[in-house]
């Protein structure tokens, strides 16, 4: 079996390489620009999902693709023409819980994700659409810069709740729904084991490297200023609607990745122990 996985220089792409390698499948790596040191066992491709036809030398010999929401709506009908030429039999979708949510806010997100979804259903491919909710490696992406440098994170709204889940599951997930057919037509919401406030995620990261870290309460103009520098305008605005509609209620937590996998979803105390180097100086 061949499995390609797009957008494999990112946290769950790369993640999951490694998982499918250490089964035995034929894996190849596609991406904008991969890198073959990184994986030099692993066929390497470049690729961009936004041109499909560049996929046509990544896509060749592909039994099952792993497919992340990037391609924009406007070229899916040709993304899923170019998989079905080349055979691919299944396709396994990364998209978001935004996809169940009817918040006004999340519906850029949802129609976007909701898009690649159907596309890949209407081809005819077998399907599975795995929905992940809030992933853990975000507290990296917001929050790492501010505690190396200063211990301490700005939060507009540190009571915000999310149940964050590691990419690890997120790719154990995905190997069983690339690998085996018990996952095939699901669409699975998957979550953390717990949810948490910002404020509890800063504490468990603090945890994780012995470090007391600050909480500084930010207004929406700073907010916007400091999470502007790695968030397009178009997500600033849902994950500003979003962390303070979160402060409202409890965080959905799923069991999905006990059921597939037979372990719990990795705590984010946990999490935040395996990747302490990231918020040390």
């Amino acid at each position: 079996m061949r499995v390609l996985v797009t957008g494999a220089s990112g946290g769950v792409g790369s993640t999951l390489i490694g998982r499918l390698s250490d089964t035995g499948v034929e894996v190849r790596a596609t991406s904008r620009r991969p890198d073959p040191q990184r994986w030099p066992g692993v066929d390497n491709v470049a690729s961009d999902l936004g041109e499909p036809r560049t996929l046509r030398p990544a896509l060749e010999g592909v039994d099952a693709v792993f497919l992340v929401s990037f391609a924009p709506p406007q070229v899916l009908g040709e993304l899923a023409e170019e998989m079905a030429a080349a055979g691919v039999a299944k396709v396994v979708v990364l998209s978001t819980i935004d996809t169940t949510r009817t918040e006004p806010f999340v519906e850029y997100n949802k129609q976007r994700h909701l898009a690649v979804e159907n596309a890949v259903i209407d081809g005819g491919f077998t399907t599975v659409c795995l929905r992940p909710g809030a992933f853990a490696r975000n507290a990296i992406r917001f929050w790492a810069r501010q505690i190396r440098e200063h211990r301490s994170v700005g939060l507009p709204f540190p009571e915000s709740q999310q149940a964050p889940i590691a990419d690890d599951d997120i790719a154990a997930v995905a190997v069983e729904a690339l690998t085996t057919s018990a996952l095939d037509g699901q669409k699975i919401v998957l979550t953390g084991p717990e949810s948490l406030t910002m404020r509890e995620q800063v504490g468990l990261v603090g945890r994780a490297i012995n470090a007391s870290i600050d909480i500084t309460l930010l207004s929406d103009a700073h907010a916007r200023a400091l999470y502007g520098q790695v968030l397009p305008p178009q997500y600033l605005d849902l994950l500003m609607a979003q962390w303070a509609f979160e402060v409202t209620e409890p965080a959905d937590v799923t069991q999905a990745v006990h059921v597939v996998t037979g372990r719990p979803a990795t705590a984010f105390g946990d999490w935040a122990v395996s990747h302490r180097d990231a918020f040390l100086p």
